[in-house]
């Protein structure tokens, strides 16, 4: 029997996968221990791909030494992402 918690990331899990025209036109990023029992990278690559399919800007992100965390390396790549979303990196970079 699991928890409520992983019960309630579950659905939300499947909501993802179930739904994926609601994340069309909008960045959405996934971030993922390659080591997380909780929620294995496999399930959110397929909400990934099922939003990407439908036109979603979907984004995977895997720390291979992380388990269900948010690790620095996960904290400097979502910086990076957030950037690119934002244009600030090409901006910063016209500005040199």
């Amino acid at each position: 029997r699991h928890s409520k918690q992983y019960r309630d990331f579950f659905k939300l899990k499947q909501a993802m996968q179930a739904h994926p025209q609601r994340f069309k036109g909008r960045p959405i990023l996934f971030l993922d221990g390659a080591k997380d029992a909780l929620c294995p990278p496999v399930i959110n690559a397929k909400a990934v791909k099922l939003i990407n399919r439908v036109g979603g800007q979907a984004t995977q992100i895997i720390d291979r030494n992380a388990g269900h965390c948010f690790s620095l390396s996960m904290r400097h790549r979502f910086i990076n992402w957030i950037r690119m979303q934002c244009g600030i990196n090409e901006r910063f970079r016209a500005m040199r």
